[in-house]
């Protein structure tokens, strides 16, 4: 049976979120894995992909590590981070390689024929590609989600739930649920536990109740999330 993982970066607060998070449910049906704030490339996937698989069968992975944005207008340019400190960050359709880690549209010959993917252009003609090496190593992510069966990934990033076809796709690469927040996420340090909010819904809380609940769960807010599902198995 799978368990619920939140992947947190160990920056004084969002992780201290995280323990509180942790605490709230039965001793290990919540665990938290941390990652540094400057990992390596090869740290990142390393840590990604263990909680990937402690989470389990079933399980939810929350990747709370970084930044999300979406573009007005566009369904298929997005951001959001796999790691801290911008090393894993994937892009959408129209990601600059040199502030991305890759776009998620690598594989998607978005031109038509006569024109080829981005992947088999670099796999023919230029096959050291740094874009074909990362693409690689999101692949040794991609598999360790399919071959661990996740039911849902959380993106606790800003903004990212707008660019809907961009979700979509990893939602697709990875073969998981997919939730994402259509605006803002913040994180209150303040008082004696940190609590993390919708921009659109900040502290203080009128009550008790409300305030723990942002101290331990994740903000609820339909109409502020995105959740899309991996593709129907083949009849």
């Amino acid at each position: 049976m799978g368990k619920t993982v939140i992947l947190s970066v160990r920056d004084g607060d969002w992780n201290r979120w995280g323990d509180n998070f942790v605490k709230a449910q039965p001793p290990h049906s919540r665990e938290q894995v941390l990652i540094s704030t400057q990992p390596s490339v090869d740290e990142a996937k390393r840590i990604l992909i263990g909680a990937i698989r402690q989470a389990g069968s079933g399980g939810t992975l929350i990747i709370s590590v970084g930044h999300g944005s979406s573009v007005a207008g566009s369904a298929v340019d997005g951001m959001v981070d796999l790691a801290p400190g911008q090393v894993m960050r994937l892009g959408g359709l129209n990601a600059d390689p040199s502030t991305h880690f890759l776009s998620v549209f690598y594989d998607v010959n978005v031109a038509g024929p006569p024109r080829t993917s981005d992947l088999d252009f670099d796999t023919k003609n230029n096959p050291r590609s740094t874009r074909l090496a990362h693409w690689r190593i999101y692949q040794e992510i991609c598999k360790a989600f399919t071959d661990t069966g996740l039911r849902e990934v959380v993106l606790l990033s800003c903004n990212v739930g707008n660019a809907v076809d961009f979700i979509r796709k990893i939602a697709s690469d990875w073969k998981v649920i997919v939730r994402a927040f259509k605006v803002q996420v913040g994180i209150d340090p303040n008082g004696p536990r940190p609590k993390v909010y919708l921009a659109n819904h900040p502290p203080p809380y009128p009550t008790a109740a409300e305030t723990i609940l942002h101290e331990e769960y994740l903000p609820y807010s339909p109409s502020d999330t995105l959740l899309v599902g991996p593709p129907l198995p083949p009849p």
